[in-house]
């Protein structure tokens, strides 16, 4: 069977891309992490259930570089983060005090203006692209990045956070399914592919988020479009109001034949980077919160989670580690 390259993988990720049609009143589009990460400050916080501890930080504003986040000595006491909001004291120690729940809008309020105020190459929309084999599939994964959640502030959703990770995984048959066709290895080109096409799309959605078969996909041509929902970002196959969410479509589209074209961060099919397999903390500031849902959330390969026991702990992404069980193929 001819490998994966990262050439062919690049080759089928942008074959593939999404279309992304977000909903009228969104204010934030996914992006590249590197620019976002050279205007964070780096912290640490206890990891325990019940700390006196304060956050301590480790790089100031404008100091962290992306690629050194896999570098950061391991500390089993406590929680790295990212800070993107620049808030004075006074504020971050009001929202210890009353509550993050309570005075989240601060954080991103002041995120809305920093995101609004980068260069238009910095938040320019990207997608960040992983190809891989898993099992009888080959695996498109197309991350998307949010420097801010703003769903409760913005929206009168749930919940607020800094950092926000969604994605869409493709499933592509690595041999022939059809009638009386002999087995064949993918092709080494996309282009010479005449076997196999994608079998289910897998979203991230609050709802609904069983994977959808290639045939009931909407697209254009061979790219999938699905439809953003304003503040928390969760994505889905139709527009429309989805149980919390809402998605509409109406407002900017990003992806092949679009006003607006995807810039690609495409990784390696092996030897991934450090930021990506071992940073072992979070995309946005940790507020500390039990329930997670104002926490920064974890990166790629794991989530954040909690326990009374055990404080705050890392756990393996499903969706990263096994895409192909999560969507249950």
């Amino acid at each position: 069977m001819a490998p994966l390259t990262d050439a062919l993988a690049a080759e089928l990720l942008q074959r593939y891309e999404p279309i992304l049609c977000f909903d009228s009143e969104n204010k934030v589009l996914p992006m590249d992490t590197a620019p976002y990460v050279r205007r964070c400050s780096l912290w640490q916080t206890p990891r325990a259930a019940v700390s006196f501890g304060k956050p301590r930080m480790v790089r100031g504003w404008g100091e962290v570089r992306r690629d050194e986040l896999g570098q950061l000595p391991y500390d089993s006491r406590s929680i790295y983060y990212l800070r993107f909001a620049e808030l004075d004291e006074a504020t971050v120690q009001a929202m210890r005090r009353q509550g993050v729940t309570i005075t989240t809008e601060h954080l991103i309020r002041e995120g809305l203006k920093k995101y609004a105020a980068l260069p238009a190459d910095d938040r320019a929309p990207a997608y960040h692209g992983r190809a891989f084999n898993s099992g009888e599939y080959t695996v498109l994964q197309y991350w998307f990045f949010y420097p801010l959640n703003d769903f409760k502030t913005s929206h009168g959703g749930i919940n607020d956070h800094e950092g926000d990770w969604e994605g869409l995984s493709l499933f592509l048959p690595r041999v022939d399914r059809t009638k009386d066709a002999p087995p064949v290895a993918a092709a080494v080109h996309a282009a010479e592919d005449r076997w196999w096409q994608p079998l289910a799309l897998l979203a991230a959605a609050h709802d609904g988020a069983a994977a959808q078969k290639w045939p009931e996909v909407e697209k254009v041509g061979e790219h999938p479009r699905c439809y953003v929902a304003r503040g928390s970002h969760a994505t889905y196959y139709r527009p429309g109001r989805h149980t919390v969410d809402r998605a509409d479509g109406r407002g900017v589209c990003i992806g092949p034949g679009m006003d607006t074209p995807w810039q690609r961060v495409v990784l390696p099919v092996a030897d991934l980077p450090d930021w990506v397999t071992r940073y072992p903390g979070a995309w946005g500031y940790f507020s500390r919160d039990a329930l997670g849902g104002f926490n920064g959330p974890g990166g790629l390969t794991h989530v954040i989670k909690f326990h009374f026991l055990k404080g705050f702990y890392r756990t393996p992404r499903t969706t990263w580690s096994d895409p192909v069980g999560a969507a249950e193929l």
